[in-house]
């Protein structure tokens, strides 16, 4: 079998201001485990993950209703992750 029989091809994506809850709801109704970052203009800014979706509600003792994508997502220099 081939990757690109089993891989998909529709890329799914969040804004940093969503909630991490509505980007947890994306990658359950789409299967993922996760998806891209886009800004305004839909150009990629960094990556979520569902393990990073978990640590952010671990480490913050908070609801994901209450924490947002942009102070758990990926980044392309990890300095930059911001604390929301």
């Amino acid at each position: 079998m081939k990757v690109e029989q089993m891989m998909n091809r529709t890329v799914k994506s969040c804004h940093p201001e969503d909630s991490l809850n509505r980007a947890a709801e994306v990658m359950w109704e789409n299967s993922c485990g996760g998806i891209a970052v886009v800004d305004a203009q839909f150009k990629p800014i960094g990556f979520l993950t569902d393990r990073d979706v978990r640590m952010a509600a671990y480490t913050r003792g908070k609801s994901l209703h209450e924490l947002r994508v942009e102070g758990a997502m990926a980044r392309t220099n990890a300095a930059e992750r911001t604390t929301s």
